[in-house]
């Protein structure tokens, strides 16, 4: 369905009214009294408060779609189309949806009185044009290229998506997506906060892991600085066995390895889950049981000449805290637009909430039109005695 909903002009101002299960009320949500299949042109399908739309509605929505896909895939809008019936089955849900959303945002916008200002009007039809492979040719020459049914439709979709746009930017009686100064400052200081915080704060847990440290060289057995310093106490007598693959992906710790020997300690080392104090407790190398004959010796040689090196074991213990992640910094644009998309989803739910508390969807001929549920099989009978 993607690529048909790259075609409108913004993206659904109500991403949750393409369902059924929203507060406003919807009848025949379980009733199968028929299929698409089965309806006459002129047959209801669907009723959005109130207003109707039949079977040709449906089908002239979806011929649009059609060559909206074909257009954009560089195809020729007449002439026949192989795919179109299984891209049908495959959009059917899709376009009713679309049939659904856009009468309510319709409405919505015709209640409370929005219109489509003359800069969304352009912008919706140079979004289209762009999406379809024809941004050097002037709306109504593609509009033409459609034929006059789906030309119509789409001359309606576009003003629809202009209508989108207009809403989400206007319909705000807090006038929430005006982005100030002091709302820039506010985020602003508060991942300045946050970097000093966690810089202080691993400062702490590293000096905690000095202090286990110092602990150990004066005597303290490993496995009790664990317990008294790290946050998973039992990996200080069993943390993890790693081969070569394990360290290629944990940069510190498979540098550090390369020269520690078995008994070592490291200093504080930065890892993906936290600052940690690592001892190498024991480490293999494929074939050191093995007898150290001179026919060994020589293969051995000769693996290690191979592009295939012979695998090798560090077993290792650990004593580990936590590393604490500040804000990442941001620029003014950044928080500029960080803050237009939280405020716009805010506004979209307000808009949806006020939309779908009074609707009423009606389907008449039930809400699994495309979706044909077979009958159980009946047994094969008995095989004759």
């Amino acid at each position: 369905m993607k690529p048909f909903a790259c075609i409108a002009a913004s993206v659904a101002v109500v991403l949750f009214i393409l369902g059924c299960s929203e507060k406003g009320k919807e009848a025949s949500k379980t009733n199968d009294k028929g299929t698409m299949a089965g309806l006459s042109e002129n047959a209801v399908f669907l009723r959005v408060n109130g207003q109707s739309f039949t079977k040709h509605d449906y089908l002239v929505t979806s011929s649009l779609f059609d060559k909206m896909h074909r257009m954009r895939a560089g195809d020729p809008l007449t002439g026949p189309n192989p795919k179109a019936e299984r891209a049908t089955e495959l959009r059917c849900e899709y376009v009713v949806s679309e049939i659904k959303r856009r009468a309510l945002m319709a409405q919505f916008a015709k209640e409370n009185k929005v219109t489509a200002s003359e800069a969304n009007v352009k912008k919706a039809e140079e979004l289209f044009l762009n999406v379809v492979g024809r941004s050097k040719k002037k709306i109504e020459e593609v509009i033409a290229e459609y034929g006059q049914e789906d030309g119509a439709r789409l001359a309606e979709y576009l003003k629809g998506d202009a209508v989108d746009l207009t809403l989400r930017e206007h319909f705000d009686p807090s006038n929430t997506l005006h982005i100030t100064d002091a709302d820039i400052m506010v985020v602003s200081n508060r991942i300045q906060q946050s970097i000093a915080i966690a810089a202080e704060s691993n400062k702490v847990e590293k000096a905690l892991l000095n202090t286990a440290i110092l602990a150990i060289k004066n005597g303290m057995p490993f496995a009790d600085a664990a317990r008294k310093y790290s946050l998973l106490p039992d990996e200080g007598t069993e943390w993890e066995d790693f081969d070569s693959d394990d360290l290629a992906d944990i940069k510190e710790l498979g540098q550090w390895v390369k020269t520690a020997k078995v008994g070592d300690i490291s200093g504080v080392l930065e890892l993906d889950d936290g600052f940690s104090v690592v001892k190498l407790i024991a480490y293999e190398k494929e074939g050191d049981d093995e007898p150290k004959s001179p026919v060994w010796l020589a293969d051995q040689q000769k693996e290690e000449d191979d592009d295939d090196p012979p695998e090798e074991t560090w077993t290792m213990v650990r004593i580990c805290r936590k590393a604490w992640d500040p804000f990442e910094p941001m620029t003014r644009k950044e928080i500029f637009d960080a803050l237009t998309k939280a405020r716009s989803r805010e506004i979209q739910k307000k808009i949806g909430d006020a939309i779908m508390s009074k609707a009423v969807i009606e389907w008449p001929h039930g809400t699994n039109l495309f979706n044909v549920v077979v009958g159980k099989k009946k047994p094969a009978p008995a095989p004759a005695k």
